[in-house]
């Protein structure tokens, strides 16, 4: 099992409410998950990994209007990634790895990609 933190920082975004009226903000998500997967070496410094689990994403909504104030809600979300990495040495790898889950406030739903490398 390897733990897995995600944050996506915070971007504007809007919708509309149930009575119909548009409004706009900022969503922040941020969470974190759990996956297992498998890795393959196909040349002798090169492996392409895959993995699969679950992640627990928070997603916080500030509307502009700050009096109506905020929403947050926490779902568990399918998480999936595939890494590709180099070994540099014999102790140390240099990898590229992308993952994807999703994220959902009020009715909001999106899908949440993640390219990192370490």
């Amino acid at each position: 099992m390897q733990p897995v933190w995600l944050d996506a920082g915070h971007f504007k975004g809007g919708d509309t409410s149930p009575l119909g009226t548009e409004f706009g903000g900022i969503f922040e998500v941020s969470g974190f998950g759990l996956t297992g997967g498998y890795r393959w070496e196909f040349a002798p410094s090169w492996s392409l990994a895959g993995r699969a689990g679950l992640a627990s994403v928070r997603t916080r909504f500030d509307y502009a209007d700050a009096a109506v104030g905020s929403a947050s809600k926490t779902t568990t979300q399918p998480l999936l990634g595939l890494g590709l990495a180099c070994a540099i040495t014999p102790t140390m790898r240099l990898s590229l790895d992308y993952d994807v889950t999703r994220f959902e406030v009020h009715r909001t739903r999106g899908p949440l990609q993640m390219l990192g490398n370490c």
